[in-house]
């Protein structure tokens, strides 16, 4: 009789539940029942159906991401930026016969704990294959520290998830804030008039030393550079408004302090830090702490070869200052730098470029990887791995060319809706000219242009790029430099 009972009231409950979603137009419940659907929880849920009035539901929504951001004095909301990041994504590569990504368990998975740190895969090819996703650093109620995951196939040819134990809960989601950034204390409530549970995130305060230094760098402006430490910045064209800040800097391997790693390498630990300010600083627009690890051998130590690597983020055109800093765990050794960024409006009518960037190789991966919070040893730029040399320095007899990337904005289009343009490459060192090459015509705005630089000597050349609107009848001219080392 209990059990008719029980049964009978989470019917009702069941069947409440539903009479409230019934009055919710479309929008909001596409918005509950599948876009948050993985990372609300049941108390926000049940408030959010009780809500009568779109502008209820639209200051739920506001408060739901609000609640959720790992840095609330900034405008920038990484992490509701990161999970449509992650939807998106879901819905274009884990796609299976009769589901949508975000319905997948690898889909799953990611949206609620992001991209794992490795993945491989074993027996390709064969019925038992299998793909292993490894997440370091993980917080969730039951584990803490890495954790593996393991997918196999179904007899539907679905990637199915094997291991046991690890939470898919709102709560995991919330949990693992600290993933993407430092965390802020979260104390408000997604509804003003109720108080819904929701354990707080780990609180991952920025170390004593990086706000030391970070405090210093906003004084003094500079922090003395004891590792090496240079930085190069570009600007490429983002997405929603904003443009995307691609970084690189180096380091000098011998000015490290070096201990005796695994397989015959010598490691140092050392992190990134910085803030994005107004020029007054008073206001914060984005900040970051990246922790991570140079390993090197004997030839690497020896050869003296700065270590570059690429970060990035988006950001909204404007004026700013960057303060931007590198701490040696182990030494306490440490640079900084407080740079003035204009970032460029690449929305504007005005016909110019985003940075030209002189590379090596430029690839299209399968997929592409997260920047924000990310080091890697080459720029990544939507699906694109480029590899370069900021300081665009190519060895004579080795390097017969280098590809120029760039993308062209301010544009006309014709009645196609396709932009025309004629642009001119050319050659000098010291102000002549020492190569010419022919006008090229070109119907799109991202260029990927080979640049022959086999029989230059070494020395100083400065690359000129001449581009003519067809459409508009504007031009633009703009030039980089590049060295040929022996």
């Amino acid at each position: 009789m209990r059990r008719v009972l029980l049964v009978g009231i989470l019917l009702l409950l069941f069947a409440f539940e539903l009479s409230l979603a019934s009055d919710i137009p479309k929008k909001y419940k596409r918005w509950v029942n599948d876009e948050v659907r993985y990372i609300i929880t049941k108390e926000e849920r049940k408030a959010f159906l009780a809500l009568k009035t779109d502008a209820e539901r639209e200051a739920f929504i506001r408060d739901f991401w609000k609640r959720r951001d790992p840095t609330p004095k900034t405008e920038w909301n990484e992490y509701k930026e990161e999970y449509y990041r992650r939807l998106e994504y879901v819905n274009r590569y884990f796609r299976e016969e009769g589901k949508k990504g975000w319905l997948t368990d690898r889909g799953k998975v990611y949206i609620i704990y992001g991209p794992p740190d490795n993945i491989y895969e074993e027996g390709v090819g064969t019925p038992n294959h299998r793909i292993i996703w490894t997440y370091n650093n993980l917080n969730s109620s039951t584990f803490k520290g890495t954790y593996q995951l393991v997918f196999t196939r179904n007899n539907l040819g679905n990637y199915v998830l094997l291991t046991q134990g690890l939470p898919l809960t709102p709560e995991a989601a919330f949990a693992n804030l600290a993933r993407i950034s430092f965390i802020s204390d979260v104390t408000k409530s997604p509804v003003e008039s109720k108080k819904i549970p929701l354990k707080k995130p780990p609180r991952e305060v920025v170390p004593a030393a990086e706000e030391k230094l970070l405090k210093l760098l906003l004084t003094k402006g500079n922090i003395p550079n004891s590792l090496g430490f240079k930085v190069w910045l570009y600007y490429f064209p983002g997405s929603d408004g904003a443009s995307y800040l691609p970084i690189a800097f180096s380091i000098e391997p011998k000015k490290l302090t070096l201990s005796r790693g695994g397989k015959n390498k010598l490691s140092s630990r050392l992190s990134l830090f910085g803030m994005v300010l107004s020029p007054d600083l008073k206001k914060v627009f984005h900040s970051f702490l990246i922790p991570f690890e140079v390993h090197l051998n004997k030839k690497e130590l020896d050869s003296n070869r700065e270590f570059i690597l690429f970060t990035g983020f988006p950001l909204k055109p404007g004026n700013y200052t960057l303060a931007f800093g590198l701490r040696e765990v182990s030494s306490e050794h440490s640079a900084g730098f407080r740079i003035p960024l204009l970032v460029p409006d690449f929305s504007s009518p005005t016909l110019w470029t985003s940075s030209l960037l002189l590379a090596r190789e430029v690839v299209r991966e399968k997929e592409p990887r997260p920047v924000v919070n990310y080091l890697y040893r080459k720029m990544i730029i939507g699906p694109l791995a480029i590899s370069l040399d900021p300081r665009a320095r190519f060895i004579e007899g080795k390097d017969e060319k280098f590809l120029l990337f760039y993308h062209i904005y301010g544009y006309g289009v014709d009645e196609k809706g396709k932009p025309s343009f004629t642009i001119t490459y050319s050659i000098s060192r010291g102000g002549k000219l020492v190569r010419l090459f022919p006008p090229a015509d070109i119907a799109f705005d991202t260029v990927l242009q080979p640049i022959p630089i086999d029989g230059l000597g070494e020395g100083d050349y400065t690359l000129n790029v001449a581009i003519s609107d067809n459409i508009r009848k504007h031009t633009a001219k703009r030039s980089v430099s590049f060295h040929i080392i022996k």
